[in-house]
């Protein structure tokens, strides 16, 4: 199981997570005490990787890209092969 917390700021990311999944594995160990334990809590930023072959899809991609709205901390990467 996965908690995903989203800020710009990766120390308020990282407390607003590990309280998540403390609440998390309270709530489960109220269902089947020890048997739930939590691991690390890792704080990154996304990349998104485009690889395109010619100049002309290279411009479509980016276009495209500039009217979606990626989630917040998405970085989006256009790459040459």
């Amino acid at each position: 199981m996965t908690v995903r917390v989203e800020d710009d700021d990766r120390d308020a990311a990282f407390r607003r997570c590990a309280s998540a999944r403390e609440g998390l594995v309270e709530r489960l160990q109220s269902i089947e005490k020890d048997c739930v334990s939590a691991g690390r809590i890792a704080v990154a930023e996304e990349i998104e990787y485009y690889w395109v072959v010619n100049n002309e899809l290279r411009e479509e991609v980016a276009t495209q890209l500039e009217r979606t709205r990626l989630p917040k901390g998405v970085i989006a990467h256009i790459g040459s092969c």
